[in-house]
């Protein structure tokens, strides 16, 4: 856990390449009195990094990133850390292989974006995406 968060606070690190939305994630789970927005990265490398120096609760990560992708990132934060990783995806057309994909490298779950790419109406799943923030960290801390 970050080092300063009070124990029941989750921290949560945001990847994510659109800034829109970063910021609708970030605003989203940010009216959850019990989450609080550790971090973010652009791209996969960045993610790898901040996931060393933020030691988040858990990582919410988008699929689709320039530099390195989001499950070339979740294979490499693997060999290190067992941070539990929530996969975004915007590819409604093949998201059924993505998923697959995310589940065998590693990823605890996995959502589709609704609007796609875009990302704008991420407050379609925010419900669904927070309990499952809650539901990945507590069997982490119950491990």
């Amino acid at each position: 856990m970050t080092q300063g968060a009070d124990a029941r606070t989750i921290a949560v690190l945001i990847v994510e390449d659109r800034p829109v939305a970063r910021k609708v994630l970030e605003t989203e789970l940010g009216e959850a009195d019990d989450l609080r927005v550790a971090g973010f990265a652009k791209n996969g490398r960045e993610a790898i990094e901040r996931v060393k120096e933020l030691s988040p609760d858990v990582v919410i990560m988008d699929i689709v990133m320039p530099e390195m992708d989001g499950l070339t990132a979740l294979a490499e934060i693997r060999k290190f850390s067992d941070v539990p990783v929530i996969m975004l995806s915007g590819s409604h057309e093949n998201a059924e292989t993505l998923q697959h994909l995310a589940k065998k490298r590693g990823a605890d779950a996995f959502f589709l974006k609704p609007s796609g790419p875009v990302s704008v109406d991420l407050y379609r799943i925010k419900d669904e995406l927070v309990a499952t923030i809650r539901d990945v960290v507590a069997r982490e801390r119950a491990a």
